[in-house]
């Protein structure tokens, strides 16, 4: 196995487990979504996918804009404050290209994204259960309001398990269904 398979590999398991990563917090997604572009860019750089993406429009169109935002930001009242915001926004426009070219080059990724979605969502339901029944979750975690008892499962004090389960469930039935439409075609 050479280095830039290995660094496709890389990146297909970073991608798989950024819905797990987002339990735990903002810093490892970000972090993921950062050593991702930079996987891509050397990858791309590697076997000339530069001629490729200049071609796609999504790339020209977003590189436009993050020159548009960061020309703001420049002109803005309070420039080191908006330059912060701003400067390494094209790293979601990278991350997004990164993920483009993983799955035209390896389909299998949204199949295992679909069965750690399904591994995520029963892993946070039996929890939730359970820290709804005795008042801490699987791993010791307890978690008391007085004014109102939200469940929170492995997100600790943060109350987002509602907001979780609902942002990634359209992609959850997404994936469901584009994977067994595909299986229908095959067969």
């Amino acid at each position: 196995m050479n280095f830039l398979n290995l660094n496709n590999k890389l990146i297909q398991y970073l991608f798989i487990l950024i819905p797990l990563f987002l339990i735990t917090g903002p810093f490892l997604p970000d972090l993921t979504l950062t050593i991702i572009g930079l996987l891509f860019i050397f990858i791309s750089y590697k076997k000339n996918y530069f001629k490729n993406i200049s071609k796609n429009y999504f790339f020209v169109f977003f590189f436009i804009f993050c020159i548009i935002i960061l020309l703001r930001s420049i002109f803005s009242e309070n420039i080191f404050l908006s330059l912060e915001s701003s400067l390494f926004y094209f790293r979601f426009g990278l991350f997004s290209l990164a993920v483009y070219f993983l799955i035209s080059k390896n389909e299998k990724t949204l199949k295992y994204l679909l069965i750690v979605f399904i591994i995520i969502y029963l892993a946070l339901l039996i929890d939730s259960y359970y820290q709804l029944i005795f008042k801490k979750n699987l791993i010791g975690l307890m978690y008391e309001n007085t004014q109102n008892f939200r469940i929170t499962s492995f997100f600790g004090d943060d109350e987002v398990l509602g907001s979780y389960v609902v942002r990634f469930f359209p992609l959850l039935m997404y994936l469901c269904f584009a994977l067994n439409i595909k299986k229908k075609n095959i067969n």
